[in-house]
């Protein structure tokens, strides 16, 4: 009986150490230490930094651009941080420090705008101050983003997928954004541990990152789709259990969000109705609906800027269109990721937000990785490099509100002769 007994202790001490070891091999944290081991994630680090650097440095250098060329406006006392204060950055730093109110914007208000990234700069702003907590919070989460993106990526493919994939998503026209006091990084980690948790049927945390997601954008609302199949899918579709209730919980940053601004204002619907004002150039919720007006944008002006980025946006729309419904191949949680994210972004936003939108659905960055033929990934590596020189002209657009790059050419070229 001592001998059986004494197997039965061993048997059950091996159990919970192989467990214990599982648990921790597995933990979030532990893993994002390990990748540095990788070469393909110190590669993917690499790129990322020298990118973040470059961005930093053209945003620095626009500087000496002469001012009647740009349209900058002064939202800090500090030069460098107003750079990455333009457009909306703007009411999520007034959020930040005066709240929501009706003032902001010569009395349209600041109501459209969500809560989490301005409650977090404001956590931020006692130590830093308002700018630096903005600036800091934003290229942080970037930080984290990366780290997330490849360990789930390279769960669900390999490592090479993972790298390729990050690369792509790194070059991306738009990714100066996740340097900017914008809501991009945060909302991406939240989509990121949101796919995390639910592969580890950690459903709790599932429906606590989908509510700060919905407390983020709107758009953290659609998540509650792939999160569901997820669930189901965990289940062979065949068991339902108490978990499922905490996918409750993603709409439900939405609602606080909404009953915050009615307890203040009066008004639940007093953000779609600020969102609705004329400089906001809100559209109805048809799908396709930024296409048709993008078409009519380029019917009305001569501007060959305007023109050309109408046009790339639209190319870029189409191509994000095919990977949403050719993800269903991938991996059918993409697709039920990409389909809704891709009608709210070409159902509601301009044409001219799209890009920023389509950045997020990294599963399309995924099907360019995934291809094998030497020619399209020649052709691929021709398309990304004219990417990065899109960033860098973009990023001097942004943080300068705006450039006429025409003719600031013009007087450069004087300049020189």
């Amino acid at each position: 009986m001592e001998i059986k007994i004494n197997l039965g202790n061993k048997l059950n001490s091996f159990l919970m150490d192989k467990k214990s070891k599982k648990i921790k091999k597995d933990n979030l944290y532990n893993r994002m230490l390990l990748l540095h081991k990788e070469k393909n994630f110190r590669n993917v680090l690499i790129i990322f930094l020298l990118l973040k650097i470059l961005i930093i440095g053209i945003a620095t250098a626009s500087l000496l651009i002469p001012p009647e060329f740009t349209n900058q406006k002064l939202h800090l006392d500090d030069k460098f941080l107003n750079l990455f204060a333009q457009y909306d950055s703007h009411a999520y730093l007034d959020i930040a420090e005066n709240g929501y109110n009706k003032e902001f914007g010569g009395g349209i208000g600041n109501y459209s705008y969500f809560p989490l990234f301005p409650l977090l700069v404001k956590l931020f702003a006692f130590i830093f101050g308002f700018g630096w907590a903005g600036f800091i919070v934003s290229n942080l989460l970037s930080i984290l983003a990366v780290y997330l993106l490849y360990i789930i990526l390279k769960d669900d493919f390999n490592s090479i997928i993972a790298k390729k994939s990050l690369i792509y998503f790194l070059l991306f026209p738009v990714a100066y954004f996740f340097t900017m006091m914008y809501t991009e990084s945060l909302f991406f980690v939240l989509i990121l541990l949101m796919f995390y948790y639910a592969r580890r049927d950690r459903w709790l945390l599932v429906g606590i990152f989908g509510m700060l997601a919905s407390m983020t954008r709107m758009f953290g609302i659609i998540m509650a789709l792939p999160m569901l199949y997820i669930y189901l899918n965990n289940r062979k579709f065949k068991i339902v259990d108490h978990n499922v209730l905490w996918l409750g919980l993603i709409p439900l940053g939405l609602l606080i969000f909404f009953g915050y601004l009615f307890f203040t204002t009066g008004d639940f619907f007093i953000s779609f109705k600020t969102f609705a004002q004329p400089v906001y150039s809100f559209r109805p919720l048809i799908p396709g609906l930024s296409f048709i007006y993008g078409f009519i944008e380029i019917l009305k002006t001569t501007n060959p800027e305007i023109i050309f980025y109408i046009l790339f946006n639209l190319v870029l729309g189409l191509f994000f269109t095919f990977a949403s419904f050719y993800s269903y191949k991938i991996k059918k949680e993409y697709f039920y990721f990409m389909l809704p994210y891709l009608f709210l972004t070409i159902g509601h936003t301009t044409l001219n937000a799209n890009v920023r939108y389509y950045m997020l659905m990294f599963p399309a960055y995924v099907l360019l990785a995934k291809i094998k033929n030497k020619n399209a990934n020649k052709l691929i590596f021709i398309i990304f490099m004219f990417f990065l020189l899109l960033m860098i002209l973009f990023t001097i657009r942004h943080v300068n509100t705006e450039v006429d790059f025409i003719d600031l050419t013009k007087y450069v070229i004087e300049k020189i002769i």
